[in-house]
């Protein structure tokens, strides 16, 4: 019988997405996240990462901070640290991600499905190299 894994049992800083594989759980990172959606959305890291406010900078930023803070085992400021940020910062991205999201932003809503789907993507695509141990009948350590 395998384990099942929830967030409580992934090392720190990483993040699993089950179901992807049946016998898998796939793992990554906060910086390989950043990475990913920056190379998708045409987004120069430095940039993501500058005290830039424009609007579309913004918002990106937003979503990719509130997608690390909801899938990982890290503080506000650890979170905010990525994007030189402090801990306020992560929770303002929270506060206003979950706003769009709950009065119907379509460009937020459609924004965090891609930034979603980017992530899920590359993790599928990259199975091999994510591959978690699993352990079986509790026999294996």
């Amino acid at each position: 019988m395998e384990k099942q894994t929830n967030k409580s049992d992934v090392p720190f800083s990483y993040m699993a997405v089950p179901c992807i594989a049946k016998s898998k759980v796939l793992f990554t990172t906060p910086q390989r996240i950043i990475t990913n959606i920056c190379e998708r959305e045409d987004v120069p890291i430095d940039i993501l990462k500058s005290r830039t406010r424009l609007k579309k900078y913004c918002e990106l930023r937003h979503v990719i901070i509130y997608l690390i803070n909801e899938n990982f085992a890290q503080s506000l400021q650890e979170c905010g640290n990525l994007f030189n940020r402090d801990h306020a910062t992560v929770l303002h991205s929270k506060k206003f991600v979950n706003e769009k999201l709950e009065i119907g932003d379509e460009a937020i809503f459609k924004l965090y499905h891609r930034c979603f789907n980017y992530i899920k993507k590359d993790l599928q695509n990259n199975q091999e190299f994510y591959p978690a141990k699993t352990k079986q009948n509790g026999n294996q350590n």
